[in-house]
C-alpha cells in the first residue's frame, strides 16, 4: 500500500499545477 500514497501525493500536487496530470495517474 505504497504506490496509493505516492498517487496521492503526486495527484495533490498535480491538482495544483495541472489537474489533467492528476486524471492521468489517476
Amino acid at each position: 500500500p505504497s504506490p496509493m500514497v505516492t498517487i496521492k501525493l503526486v495527484s495533490s500536487a498535480g491538482w495544483l499545477g495541472s489537474r489533467e496530470e492528476s486524471v492521468e495517474v489517476a
